[in-house]
């Protein structure tokens, strides 16, 4: 996924074609995966699973 600034207002784009745009959800932004790492780790690693949990706001 990127967003990119074109006329004035930002534009979400999947180039891998894997998902519609209104099912994304937004869960970091930044100008780097750097920007949004959700993980930090040293030496050899395997992951096992992965979840998202989301909540409304009102």
């Amino acid at each position: 996924m990127t967003e990119v600034y074109l006329e004035g207002r930002w534009h979400l784009i999947d180039l891998t074609g894997m998902a519609r745009v209104p099912e994304i959800v937004r869960i970091g932004v930044g100008r780097d995966a750097a920007d949004v790492s959700f993980m930090t780790s040293y030496g050899s690693m395997e992951l096992i699973n992965q979840s998202v949990q989301v909540s409304r706001l009102e």
